[in-house]
């Protein structure tokens, strides 16, 4: 399974370690839908959608040699999503297990800001 789409809504949180570079930390509610995902070439699960928290932690700080209003951010998030019951669906059009899935999403990403 890959996740295909997700959105959060939460709080951010932090301290200027110097006047340029701020640590934080964030806390969220996050919705995401996963794809279909095919079982040794024989079964497959449906897409569906999750919902769930996250936990993050990130370091942003200015980039003045770019010019005024850039900054650079490095981040780490840890989500996981409620537990789902999903069938699991043969070729043949047969449904068996119905299986208990319960997705986790670690995520480490770097954005480049420019703030007006």
């Amino acid at each position: 399974m890959s996740e295909r789409s997700s959105w959060a809504a939460g709080l951010r949180g932090g301290w200027l370690i110097t006047p340029a570079i701020l640590s934080y930390y964030d806390v969220a509610f996050s919705q995401a839908n996963f794809s279909s995902a095919n079982l040794n070439g024989v079964s497959t699960v449906g897409s569906h959608t999750y919902n769930g928290w996250f936990l993050g932690t990130g370091l942003e700080t200015a980039l003045p040699f770019f010019g005024k209003g850039w900054f650079a951010r490095i981040e780490y998030r840890y989500a996981t999503y409620k537990a789902a019951n999903i069938s699991e669906v043969f070729g043949t059009g047969a449904v068996r297990d119905i299986m208990n899935v319960n997705p986790v999403v670690q995520t480490i990403r770097t954005e480049l800001v420019y703030r007006f």
